[in-house]
């Protein structure tokens, strides 16, 4: 555990900030590395550090593209489309993980439903505004 925290928490606590970055070519690099790591080296991980990755990158991961969609750094018509394409990313990424790593996940399925519903009612209120 300890080498995990070391080596993967720093990296996954520089990209996932990209995450909601407006600008699409740095962004969706951003995503695509975050879930990549998580994905090939999720195997070495132990229920702790998932959770510690859950609520210290990837629930900030969505934070951060909430924070961007409310921002107003993007106009209506490209904000909804780069909310949906974004969510629809960070979504499919989260649900490959659990669909690997379930006997991790299923102990916190809730906590991550948590993040699901607030990225949808953010969403739902951005999108409204």
């Amino acid at each position: 555990m300890c080498r995990q925290l070391t080596v993967f928490l720093p990296l996954l606590s520089i990209i996932y900030p990209m995450c909601g970055d407006s600008r699409t070519n740095v962004q969706l690099p951003a995503i695509e590395s975050l879930f990549d790591m998580l994905v090939r080296y999720g195997k070495l991980f132990k229920y702790e550090f998932w959770k510690m990755v859950l609520q210290g990158v990837l629930r900030p991961a969505f934070e951060e593209i909430t924070y961007t969609s409310q921002s107003k750094q993007l106009k209506k018509a490209p904000l909804e489309q780069w909310l949906k394409h974004s969510f629809s990313l960070l979504f499919r990424s989260i649900n490959q993980l659990i669909v690997l790593y379930y006997d991790d996940f299923r102990l916190f399925l809730e906590d991550v439903f948590k993040i699901y519903e607030n990225c949808i009612l953010n969403h739902s209120l951005t999108l409204l505004i």
